[in-house]
């Protein structure tokens, strides 16, 4: 029976991924990797500016072109993981299966796209930033758009 569970969490494969920012902690610099499976989404912190700073890590989150090249980097190695060994990689990564999701919005500002997730009994508000410098914001929210579509049929408000 056990060998079942194991190889089904094997069959988990990640479908696709974005960069976002946690809007609630309002820290532009913390930046989370959002990773769509075929079971559940996967929120996953890609430095640890949620410790306390050291001088160091304060330098180097002003330091712009630095800490984005570090980012995309950490996303990059993330998304080769397992969807298991994600979770296991931060004790504040955290999922959120496809079942408990009540409703996503997708809104826009003049320059970013805002994403809503409900569930019964919790909100989570996002805002979505680019891995790559040549990526429009239209393209993300396509591409955004569809794979909710696919994952979270009927579930999607696009405003």
């Amino acid at each position: 029976m056990e060998g079942e569970k194991v190889s089904e969490s094997k069959a988990e494969q990640i479908i696709d991924s974005f960069f976002v920012i946690d809007r609630k902690l309002k820290k532009s610099s913390l930046l989370q990797g959002m990773f769509f499976t075929s079971n559940r989404l996967i929120i996953a912190y890609l430095n640890n500016q949620l410790s306390k700073p050291t001088i160091i890590s304060t330098l180097f989150r002003y330091w712009e072109p630095y800490n984005h090249r570090y980012n995309v980097k950490k996303f990059e190695e993330i998304r080769t993981l397992s969807p298991d060994f994600i979770l296991r990689e931060n004790e504040n990564n955290f999922s959120i299966p496809y079942s408990d999701i009540v409703q996503v919005d997708i809104g826009r500002e003049v320059s970013a796209i805002l994403l809503k997730i409900l569930t019964s009994n919790q909100k989570y508000f996002f805002t979505l930033s680019s891995s790559k410098e040549f990526e429009s914001k239209a393209e993300d929210a396509e591409r955004l758009t569809n794979i909710l579509k696919l994952v979270i049929p009927g579930k999607l408000v696009i405003e």
